[in-house]
């Protein structure tokens, strides 16, 4: 019995550092870090409209699109090039007008230099939004994004609904509920991503989310 309840003890503060699971073969990591220094592909959340303005309105500097856009983009004039001409011969998930605004779908990816920039929420009355199935969506579209783009690299993506977004006729999602369906789609994607992929998580989070319930160690 001792021993049980040492091992016990032993796997569960082990995962509180992070864990490593398989889904599907794919190997998944959840870990705390930050996604600037991380060596890969560096997934960063922007609106629908793939919009630029660092003002506290469109974009508040406090996100990590913020942070991104105010202290790791060089030129914005080069950024907002490579977001306009990026082609749509290869994805199936296209831009369209709306209001005489190019939008794209949720989940869609623009690379640029070493960052996969993904359309993640709707924009209007200057708020970031989504429903539950929009999140559900998008991260199915940003699995099958990821696939078509990663080139063969390991990708580094935050928990994706964690920051400001908000959720539309639900109160604010758990990190453990942001987790779990990060998973679930991945699982039930069907993409075939043969280098691992990175959640990380901020400190806060990590100590708010039982991972050790994520992997499942009885």
């Amino acid at each position: 019995f001792f021993i049980v309840v040492v091992s016990f003890v032993y796997k569960y503060y082990k995962t509180k550092k992070g864990i490593t699971l398989k889904i599907r073969g794919i190997i998944v990591n959840i870990r705390q870090g930050d996604i600037f220094k991380a060596n890969g592909w560096k997934v960063i959340p922007f609106n629908e409209n793939f919009d630029t303005t660092v003002d506290d309105i469109v974009i508040a500097h406090s996100t990590l699109n913020g942070v991104f856009i105010d202290s790791y983009v060089e030129d914005i004039h080069e950024l907002n090039n490579t977001i306009a001409s990026e082609p749509d011969d290869d994805t199936e998930f296209k831009r369209y007008r709306r209001n005489n605004r190019i939008v794209y779908p949720l989940g869609r990816i623009i690379r640029y230099q070493e960052y996969m920039l993904l359309a993640f929420t709707h924009f209007d009355r200057n708020m970031a939004h989504l429903t539950q199935k929009d999140y559900e969506d998008c991260l199915r579209v940003m699995w099958a994004e990821i696939s078509r783009t990663y080139a063969n690299k390991p990708v580094f993506i935050p928990l994706l609904g964690s920051g400001i977004t908000r959720f539309d006729g639900t109160p604010n999602k758990s990190g453990f509920d942001l987790l779990k369906c990060m998973l679930c789609t991945l699982r039930t994607s069907g993409e075939n991503i043969n280098k691992p992929i990175t959640i990380l998580l901020t400190r806060e989070a990590l100590e708010e989310i039982n991972i050790y319930e994520i992997k499942g160690v009885k």
